[in-house]
């Protein structure tokens, strides 16, 4: 769970599914595998997706607060 937990703080880091994988040396089909496979583990939507613009949900802004804290103590 820390590599979809370390990917969508990139995620949203970066606002982009294509600067994210740049970011973490994967692509970005495999970025959007792990976020979904996050939001499916947790059972909530994260990220509001369209094709011009991600957006987080009320949930997604809670959990990358919590995430992004949690991947700082880990590092």
């Amino acid at each position: 769970i820390y590599t979809k937990m370390k990917t969508f703080v990139a995620v949203v880091q970066e606002n982009s599914f294509n600067q994210a994988a740049a970011k973490l040396g994967t692509s970005a089909a495999e970025v959007s595998r792990r976020i979904s496979a996050l939001e499916s583990e947790l059972k909530v939507k994260l990220i509001h997706r369209t094709t011009r613009k991600l957006t987080l949900t009320k949930l997604g802004e809670v959990y990358y607060l919590d995430t992004r804290r949690i991947i700082q103590d880990i590092e």
